[in-house]
């Protein structure tokens, strides 16, 4: 009997509710078309969201290739840095070359902001809080190393008894492969290097060294085939490279190196992607150089002003570009994919 009461007070409520609907003069076939249209909508955005994620999983070609992205990722590679001692550093944005860095090191990673650490010795303001910075990095592997970069945001500023200072970062969401000199560099695998010359003259006129025939013979060059070399490239870039040269090679250059000095350069690197080999002819010049006086050895850094190539099809006539702020192009996608293998082989290992 109390479930026969229960039914019928039930049964009188849905009537009571369906009067007040017609009331409005709502009938109960345009209850139901309102709650269909109400069901499709909601599966329509479900559906939608599906096939948006699903497209992002199926086209990651969309990522630039320098990218490094995913929380497990990015804090693996803080992680290596940090028990790696790598050295940081940061600048304010926006970006530019004039600005000053501040050279800091990783001392801990939060769930929401990274501690990096620098001396008390800076002047450091609370009106550092809420800038954007960027920030550099590199993690060395044996004779190579990777460079990144990412941006952040300051979140505070922590005195720590020591008299040390941790400035607190936010955890980024991308870190990109990416150095801080205006040009990525890259130490050339030693099975791409198939040559490298050097002339040193008493002056470039481009007019009188158009013939390669008339340069003469070089003052130095490696050949990889030589268990010993007297000069090694220690990096390459778009825009210029690093020649190490040893103890005995330092005798053949000139005695006074001054900056600015021209140098002509012929090299040889094998390109993986076309399977061939590619020669440049560079006329640089001398923009630092460091001495170990210790070991006598020598480090020059020389940058490209122009490149020739050959006239026509006579492979000793060449023809002087201007090498502009981009540097050459061919040698920049060059030292990228160089760039990627190193970080793949990396992340593989």
């Amino acid at each position: 009997m109390y479930q026969g009461l229960k039914f019928l007070a039930q049964q009188s409520y849905l009537d009571t509710v369906k009067g007040g609907f017609r009331g409005f003069g709502i009938n109960q076939e345009t209850l139901f078309g309102a709650a269909f249209v109400l069901l499709a909508v909601i599966f329509l955005f479900f559906l939608g969201k599906g096939i948006n994620l699903l497209l992002l999983k199926i086209r990651p070609r969309d990522i630039p290739p320098n990218w490094i992205i995913g929380k497990k990722r990015i804090a693996a590679l803080l992680t290596e840095a940090m028990n790696k001692r790598s050295k940081f550093e940061m600048r304010f944005l926006p970006s530019s070359p004039s600005r000053k860095s501040t050279y800091c090191s990783l001392e801990r990673i939060e769930k929401n902001n990274l501690a990096l650490e620098i001396s008390s010795t800076l002047k450091v303001s609370r009106n550092w809080i809420s800038r954007n910075v960027e920030v550099f990095f590199k993690i060395s592997h044996k004779d190579k190393a990777v460079f990144y970069r990412f941006e952040a945001s300051i979140l505070g500023i922590r005195n720590l008894n020591s008299g040390l200072i941790h400035v607190l970062l936010s955890v980024p969401d991308i870190i990109e492969l990416q150095q801080k000199r205006a040009f990525l560099r890259v130490k050339p695998p030693s099975e791409y290097l198939m040559g490298c010359a050097i002339w040193q003259p008493e002056a470039v006129s481009l007019e009188r060294h158009t013939n390669v025939k008339t340069w003469g013979m070089p003052i130095l060059y490696y050949t990889p085939e030589k268990g010993s070399n007297p000069i090694a490239v220690e990096n390459l870039s778009a825009g210029g490279i690093r020649l190490g040269f040893s103890r005995e090679a330092r005798g053949m250059l000139a005695k006074e190196l001054n900056i600015g000095m021209p140098f002509l350069l012929m090299l040889d690197i094998f390109d993986p992607e076309s399977q061939r080999k590619r020669r440049f002819w560079l006329h640089a010049k001398l923009q630092n150089l460091y001495e170990d006086y210790t070991s006598r050895n020598m480090e020059l850094g020389l940058q490209f002003i122009r490149w020739g190539r050959p006239k026509n099809d006579a492979a000793s006539q060449l023809e002087w570009t201007k090498v502009g702020g981009e540097g050459i192009e061919l040698l920049a996608t060059w030292v990228m994919r160089r760039h990627l293998e190193l970080f793949r082989s990396k992340v593989s290992s």
